[in-house]
């Protein structure tokens, strides 16, 4: 079996879910990226959907002094490896997923062989094509805990 890519691609809602809402289950994440064991990719296409979420007014209402938008940029800033947008025309078949704001995560994820990790239906509705035709992983943040013992095993 070929070696797992330790990178990670968090989709809008679950890097919301551990920078703004210290959700546990993204604690084994936020570990494994603190001792840089996996990093977490995105493109410039993410960070505009991250920061176009941060207005929305139903978020706002949880910032407080410590975590507000601002805050919670820069903290994106720090822990993702910004690359290059994705192609419009990938080089590999497109797997077309049914809310087009959530395309680049599966177009990144699908390019780089990185494991997406989302909460999305839509997303998740791709997992099992993924794997298959792209050995890509597409999982919730709570099964990934195995997924990284899996890969650090190898």
């Amino acid at each position: 079996m070929a070696e797992m890519s330790r990178e990670l691609i968090l989709d809008t809602n679950v890097a919301l879910a551990w920078l703004l809402f210290d959700d546990p289950e993204m604690r084994p994440i936020h570990h494994e990226l603190q001792a840089q064991r996996w990093h977490w990719s995105a493109t410039p296409t993410m960070r505009e959907e991250f920061m176009h979420v941060l207005g929305y007014p139903t978020l706002s209402k949880h910032f407080d002094a410590t975590r507000n938008a601002e805050t919670l940029i820069t903290a994106w800033d720090r822990w993702v490896r910004l690359l290059p947008s994705t192609p419009e025309d990938p080089p590999h078949p497109r797997l077309r997923c049914t809310d087009p704001d959530d395309q680049c995560f599966i177009d990144l994820a699908i390019t780089r062989q990185a494991t997406l990790i989302t909460r999305d239906k839509a997303l998740l509705a791709l997992a099992r094509r993924a794997h298959r035709d792209h050995h890509t992983q597409v999982m919730p943040p709570a099964a990934w805990p195995k997924t990284c013992a899996d890969a650090l095993a190898s």
